[in-house]
């Protein structure tokens, strides 16, 4: 293809050869990052780490540990409100009529429900980093299958950027 422009003459010729390797590394220069992973506003490249609106560089993250965040307060009070009623209704057991046994087990379902719901739902997975010499935050997650791909797709774009 050839262009002309106030009588200078550009020729650009297009291939579809292979890329050239990037100067002493042996490797194609790409233009375009590699995605190692993309799903649900988390994406990670061989550059960056993107989580919602915080962006990351990948050579600027060190020390990347999981952490297993505590359990609710919602789900601690309502087991120790269920360990409580447990107490009452046990203690008060010989007092108490069939109406009495039936209040007392509704009573005690509600905060057992709650308790068994939130253990059920378990801790979320959180991932820490040495980022510009703090430890910072990067994301969290429930889903353990999604939190240990993510994992596995930052180390794995740590690992190219160390080859390259």
């Amino acid at each position: 293809m050839s262009q002309s422009t106030e009588g200078t003459s550009r020729t650009v010729q297009r291939t579809n050869a292979a890329p050239v390797p990037a100067a002493g590394t042996g490797r194609p220069h790409r233009d375009r990052p590699l995605v190692y992973y993309r799903h649900g506003g988390v994406t990670v490249s061989d550059t960056w780490l993107v989580c919602g609106d915080h962006r990351y560089p990948i050579a600027e993250l060190g020390e990347l540990r999981t952490v297993r965040s505590p359990r609710s307060v919602i789900t601690v009070s309502a087991a120790g409100c269920a360990v409580v009623v447990a107490v009452v209704v046990m203690v008060s057991a010989r007092f108490l009529s069939l109406a009495g046994w039936i209040g007392a087990g509704v009573i005690l379902a509600v905060p057992v429900v709650v308790a068994v719901a939130g253990t059920v739902r378990g801790r979320p997975y959180e991932l820490w980093a040495q980022y510009q010499g703090r430890t910072v935050p990067l994301l969290w997650d429930n889903d353990a299958q999604r939190y240990h791909q993510i994992c596995r797709a930052l180390v794995r774009a740590q690992e190219h950027r160390r080859a390259a």
